[in-house]
Parts: C-alpha cells; sequence; structure tokens
C-alpha cells in the first residue's frame, strides 16, 4: 500500500489545479502539511510553518551550485551573471544587510507616499483611455503600464525612454520569475547588458546635473558610513525594473478579478473607501498572485516536527497558508473588514520585497479612481485564462471586463 508521500498530492504543473488550487491546499494541510513530494521537494502548508520559513535567514533562495556557478560566472564583470549577481537574493549575507540598508529608507511606507501624485497622474491617465463601449483587457489597459510608468516617473527615466525600458522590464522580469533558469537567463543576456549601459549612462547624467527624482537621491545612499557604487545603484535600478513587470501588475489583475467575483464586497468597498487599504491585503490573502516561495535548507531542519534533511528543496506555500483556518477565522471567506489580514505575498523577514509599500499603494489608489470613476464594471467573459509561464505565480493571463460611466 503506497503511503501518503509517495502520491503527488500536489502538482503545480496541472491545468486544473492551476485554476483552483485552494481544494488541494486543504487536503495538504489537513493530512500532510511539511508533504515529501515524490516530484522531488518538500511542500510547507501551514501559515505558522510558512511564515517562520520565509523569515528564516538561514535558508537559501537557490541550491548552493548555484551559488557556486554564479560565483564563477562573475569572473568576468561584464557578463549578464556578473550584472545579476549583485541583486539583493543573490549575495551573500553580509552584503544583503548593506544592500538593503542603502535602499531601505527610500522604500519605507512614509517614503512612498511621496509617489502618490504620480501614481494619481498615472492612473488618471489609464482609466481616460479606457474603452466604455465594449469589453477590454484590465491586464493590458490599466494593470500592465502602471507600475512601469510610475517607477519610471520616480526614478526620473525620460519619456522617450519608456517602450525601451518596458522591453528591458519584460525580458528582466521573466528572469526573475524563472528562477534563473539557465536558458532564460542566456536569452535575456542582450536586455540586461543594455538596460545595465543605458542606466549608466543616466546615472552619470546625474552626477553633473541632479534631479528631484529618486535616481539623483539614490546616488546619495549609504549605510554604515560607506556610499553606495555604481555596480550597486545600477544592479538595484535593473532588479526594481524588473519587479516592476511582475509585482502590481498581477496584485491588481488578480485583485480585481476577485472583486467581480464577490459582488457584496465591491459593492461594500464602493460604499467605503476608506477600507481599500485593509482591503489589499484581504484581497491578497484570499487568492494570492504569489502562491508559493522556493527555499533551499543548508542545514537538517525540523518542520512541525518533520525533520528535512539539508539540501532540501521546499515550496513554501502561500495560497496554502492564507487559507490555514489556525491564523484565519472562515479563511474561504473574503472579508474586507478581515482585522490584520497580514499576507505573506510579499515575503517576511530580510527577505520582505522592499517594494511591497509601493505596490500597495498603486493597487489602493487604482482601486479607489477605477471604482469612482466608473460605477459599472463587470466581468466580459468568465473564462479566465490562467498565466502558466511560472508555476509560482497565479494571475490571468487575460482579464476582459467592461466599465460604464452610467
Amino acid at each position: 500500500m503506497p503511503s501518503i508521500a509517495d502520491k503527488i498530492l500536489y502538482n503545480p504543473f496541472n491545468a486544473a489545479f492551476r485554476a483552483n488550487p485552494y481544494p488541494v491546499y486543504d487536503v495538504l494541510r489537513n493530512t500532510d502539511p511539511v508533504h515529501r513530494s515524490p516530484l522531488g521537494f518538500w511542500a510547507v502548508s501551514r501559515y505558522a510553518d510558512v511564515a517562520k520559513l520565509l523569515a528564516d535567514p538561514t535558508l537559501d533562495f537557490y541550491p548552493r551550485d548555484m551559488y557556486d556557478r554564479i560565483r564563477d560566472a562573475t569572473k568576468d564583470p561584464t557578463s549578464p551573471t556578473a550584472k545579476i549577481a549583485r541583486w539583493l537574493m543573490l549575495t551573500d549575507r553580509r552584503e544583503h544587510r548593506r544592500f538593503r540598508g542603502l535602499l531601505n529608507r527610500y522604500f519605507t511606507p512614509g517614503a512612498v507616499e511621496s509617489a502618490t501624485s504620480i501614481i494619481r497622474a498615472r492612473v488618471g491617465e489609464l482609466l481616460d483611455r479606457m474603452a466604455t463601449d465594449r469589453p477590454i483587457d484590465f491586464v493590458t489597459e490599466l494593470a500592465r503600464p502602471l507600475p512601469l510608468n510610475v517607477l519610471c516617473d520616480w526614478l526620473g527615466i525620460p519619456e522617450a525612454d519608456r517602450e525601451q525600458c518596458r522591453q528591458w522590464a519584460v525580458a528582466i522580469g521573466r528572469v526573475l520569475i524563472s528562477a534563473l533558469n539557465p536558458m532564460v537567463l542566456r536569452g535575456m543576456g542582450e536586455a540586461l547588458l543594455a538596460c545595465d549601459e543605458y542606466l549608466r549612462g543616466l546615472v552619470a547624467q546625474r552626477r553633473q546635473v541632479p534631479e528631484d527624482d529618486l535616481l539623483s537621491k539614490l546616488l546619495t545612499a549609504e549605510h554604515a558610513g560607506e556610499q553606495i557604487t555604481e555596480d550597486e545603484l545600477v544592479a538595484d535600478v535593473v532588479l526594481l525594473l524588473g519587479a516592476s513587470s511582475e509585482t502590481t501588475v498581477n496584485v491588481l489583475s488578480l485583485g480585481v478579478h476577485t472583486l467581480l467575483r464577490h459582488p457584496d464586497a465591491l459593492a461594500a468597498l464602493r460604499a467605503d473607501p476608506s477600507l481599500t487599504r485593509n482591503a489589499v491585503d484581504e484581497l491578497l490573502r484570499f487568492d494570492s498572485p504569489a502562491q508559493l516561495a522556493g527555499r533551499y535548507t543548508a542545514h537538517d531542519l525540523d518542520i512541525g516536527g518533520h525533520l528535512v534533511p539539508a539540501n532540501s528543496k521546499l515550496s513554501l506555500l502561500i495560497g496554502a497558508a492564507h487559507r490555514d483556518p489556525a491564523r484565519y477565522d472562515n479563511p474561504d471567506q473574503l472579508d474586507l473588514h478581515r482585522p490584520d489580514p497580514r499576507p505573506l505575498s510579499f515575503g517576511a523577514g530580510a527577505h520582505h520585497c522592499i517594494g511591497a509599500w509601493l505596490a500597495r499603494l498603486e493597487v489602493d489608489i487604482a482601486l479607489r479612481m477605477l471604482l469612482e470613476r466608473f460605477p459599472q464594471i463587470h466581468l466580459a467573459d468568465s473564462a479566465i485564462p490562467w498565466r502558466a509561464d511560472a508555476i509560482a505565480l497565479r494571475a490571468p493571463a487575460v482579464l476582459q471586463v467592461q466599465v460604464s460611466v452610467r
């Protein structure tokens, strides 16, 4: 008789699972919350375990041999891999603390509030262009262009260069969601190098003539008395551009999809826009674009009474954790008034997403302005094609909606 660990209880590649993963998550949490999959990883599904592991600084993003290969590749400082090796998730713990120290002050809740007028202006422009006489793809019309436009405005990237930056950002974003798949990395190398070269030119301009933008401010960033280097600055901006092509896009499109599937919640948000800030976190909890986070164990680890050996791959199931009844009352219910939703979608601890507060603010403002502008909004097509390019993501590839001013 095969044991439960021999069954493929959780298959993230299965199309039916991707359309609705939550019944499978319930089975995992109830029967095998630290599940050793025959696919070669451990699937962790309880909130307490996932939250603790996301914040565990001893876990690695990638296997040790990946870091070794990256270290070898950085012997050529002009290679794409050398550029990526400076990203936050690939640095060693000392460098990671330094990078976070350099950037944190510019991405606190208070600091990102300075981007409010930029976000409102960009949302307004996109809503002005939105057709009201036919179905539109919400992803294409609003969710995808918004975060890159906002980031470029905030950084001070000239309008004439935006389309090229968008193409680079999409390519870099693919590297992020593919977990540095070598095939994708090779294919995206040209974009990485071109973006790096462009940003170095822009940095040189700002050194000569500083402006009132984030890039000029980052030139003076320092941590523990050490100023940011050009390599660090450019690597961080490249990473921000890549992340902008994935994070807010998916949070906003999936959040709107959820609201349109729950008309009572949509009506409550229309009636009381002050709910929006809490609603963003509850939407993230209820149906998170980040469904899992991968980690690797550097040593033997006890997870909820299960001994997981060193060099094991972990799939931390954020989507499952968010429906854990041990953490949330009525977890399968969307409740915009829920106290302290505290989603894990942006990570935790030292690896909490540095752009999380900016993404929240963008979604908050976009939802408020969308509902204020259009008294009527509904799904134009109930068949949702889900993105299939990365198993960690849950987001509509297309979201057909129709809006109306009356």
